[in-house]
């Protein structure tokens, strides 16, 4: 799958729910990973190729009015740096996510436990692939740009790790 701007804003909640992780070891194994291609400029200055194993939501909840709640354990992780053939994987961790739509068309996203966070081009500090493990805190405006507001100490710039 190549990784778009109308690819994110339909997998806002999704791909953030999907790919909750922690720690820098290995991925779990699993019988069919998901691969996600990310086009030199997209999410690092390089292709990145993301392998996903396992790690459906165990809780996905519509509260109504824009309110939406996707937890679990989460999946384990390869970024490859596509040109170098480099990776780093991570294992799968809990998360879990709490998006708010506006009737404005803009969202706001928390993120709690280890996540990770994918900025495009267009985006504010994107592109950049960064691992977190706490609180983070996005706005997302109404043309789908977003805005990582508040976060802790990033515990890997995916992007530097693979250059």
């Amino acid at each position: 799958m190549v990784a778009t701007r109308s690819w994110r804003t339909r997998a806002v909640g999704a791909l953030a729910s999907m790919i909750m992780l922690v720690g820098l070891a290995g991925p779990a194994a699993a019988a069919d990973p998901a691969v996600y291609d990310f086009p030199a400029g997209v999410a690092c200055q390089f292709e990145l190729q993301l392998t996903v194993y396992g790690g459906a939501p165990q809780v996905n909840k519509d509260f109504g009015d824009g309110i939406f709640l996707t937890a679990g354990k989460g999946s384990a992780i390869t970024y490859t740096n596509v040109g170098t053939g480099d990776s780093i994987s991570t294992k799968a961790g809990g998360a879990v996510n709490w998006t708010s739509i506006n009737p404005d068309g803009s969202a706001g996203i928390t993120l709690t436990g280890s996540n990770v966070v994918i900025l495009f081009p267009t985006d504010v500090d994107g592109p950049s692939v960064a691992v977190y493990t706490g609180r983070v805190v996005i706005d997302v405006a109404a043309d789908g740009a977003w805005t990582v507001r508040t976060s802790p100490p990033m515990a890997l710039d995916v992007c530097a790790a693979l250059s």
